[in-house]
């Protein structure tokens, strides 16, 4: 019986528990049921892959994901100091520091 998701992706060993202790295995072995961080997890391993270059459909997703936080935390500042400098703020650190001091 399988619950949840079934992965069957090519992963490097320091991905995570799983992948280390798939690394210990011989090709068409299982694994014992062992608990990892995703809950009882048991692994095959098919093949082992030799170290390569990725392709380019590999680093895609991972060069994409890395250009979108990029860009979105640029367009943030963007944004942030274009507010700063139409809207001036001045801040009291220690009106703050009182507003929010526990109760005596």
């Amino acid at each position: 019986m399988v619950t949840g998701k079934l992965e069957t992706t090519i992963l490097p060993v320091t991905t995570d528990d799983r992948t280390a202790r798939a690394d210990s295995l011989r090709v068409g072995e299982f694994s014992h049921p062992f608990k990892s961080t995703y809950g009882i997890s048991i692994v095959r391993l098919n093949k082992k892959d030799p170290v390569r270059q990725k392709t380019f459909e590999e680093a895609g997703t991972e060069v994409s994901s890395s250009f979108q936080e990029y860009e979105s935390k640029r367009l943030e500042k963007e944004w942030i100091d274009g507010l700063r400098s139409r809207y001036p703020v001045v801040e009291y650190k220690e009106t703050l520091k009182n507003a929010f001091a526990p109760p005596k």
